[in-house]
């Protein structure tokens, strides 16, 4: 999810390209979508940027915010990997600096890699333990992203499931 006149989504477009042309042969398709409601975020403003800044991917206007809203986007750039059953297998920052120099950890391009190997199937990318990610602004998205990412997984979905169902047992609210 992108915007116009947001200054952190022009720090990325070198970046966005550049994942497309590394990913492309191997079946990575990118849609930029923008959610921005301001002026600048116009239709006529998207294609100027589109053509100016030679995007390599379809750029899209969400005219009244669903689609962001369905997907929990909380802010822009804000990235959505989806695998090949088109569900979330990532949702976050594309990486961790604004400056592209300063960049120590891709991951999106982690996210993208461990999907492509797993022959398109989303997994989940094991953080090191003393490690925190904050690049979800929207908890409560966050938390319903997971779940449903979590509850689908061949391998630990039943286990969670049956887990939930002990715990929730009686629970009322």
């Amino acid at each position: 999810f992108l915007s116009n006149r947001c200054p952190m989504t022009r720090s990325y477009e070198s970046r966005l390209k550049a994942l497309v042309s590394g990913y492309r042969k191997q079946g990575l398709a990118v849609v930029g979508v923008s959610i921005g409601q301001a002026p600048a975020d116009r239709l006529a403003k998207m294609i100027a940027r589109s053509a100016l800044s030679k995007f390599n991917f379809p750029y899209c206007i969400d005219l009244t915010q669903e689609l962001g809203r369905r997907y929990g986007a909380t802010c822009t750039p804000h990235a959505f990997l989806l695998d090949s059953r088109r569900r979330v297998a990532y949702m976050g920052a594309i990486d961790d600096n604004v400056d592209p120099a300063k960049v120590e950890h891709h991951y999106l391009r982690d996210a993208i890699r461990s999907v492509l190997a797993d022959g398109g199937r989303g997994i989940g990318i094991r953080l090191q333990p003393d490690e925190r990610r904050f690049d979800i602004g929207n908890f409560g998205s966050y938390f319903r992203a997971f779940t449903e990412f979590a509850l689908a997984d061949p391998r630990y979905g039943r286990g969670l499931r049956e887990h939930l169902r002990d715990r929730l047992d009686g629970v009322t609210s």
